[in-house]
């Protein structure tokens, strides 16, 4: 028996190369997001790849022009704009069914805004702070 250990990693994803400081600014920015709306409140905006599209340019036009923080969070905006990119990765990854329009939430009498979290055939409205049912015809 051998007195050195072994182990196989080729062909395995070399998760150590990953720049974790900047990482860190990234989930800086998830949990200003989350403390403002809600935990993972990104992924059930409606219309989100056309809205995070549109975030990531008005993040890049911003540190261009050499502003390098968000006037809103605080927080940097190369950081807002890997969480952007970030965002459309996983959205580019998704069936078009996971991914909410204004159409799937007219159900409340609030701005579709408004609402997020798709969950067990409802919807969550963070000014009601309740579910709402989907109608039959609406469920996935």
């Amino acid at each position: 028996m051998s007195s050195t250990g072994r182990k196989n990693d080729e062909g395995k994803l070399r998760m150590d190369l990953l720049p974790f400081e900047s990482l860190e600014k990234v989930a800086e920015v998830l949990t200003y997001g989350a403390e403002k709306y809600a935990d993972n409140n990104w992924k059930f905006v409606p219309d989100a790849v056309q809205r995070y599209e549109a975030a990531l340019l008005r993040h890049l036009s911003a540190y261009k022009k050499g502003e390098q923080r968000d006037q809103e969070s605080g927080l940097s905006h190369l950081a807002h704009l890997a969480t952007n990119a970030l965002f459309l990765l996983w959205f580019n990854g998704r069936e078009t069914a996971d991914v909410l329009t204004k159409e799937d939430v007219t159900m409340c009498e609030h701005p579709y805004v408004e609402l997020s979290f798709y969950y067990a055939n409802s919807i969550f409205c963070n000014k009601c702070k309740s579910y709402i049912k989907l109608p039959e015809d609406q469920k996935r």
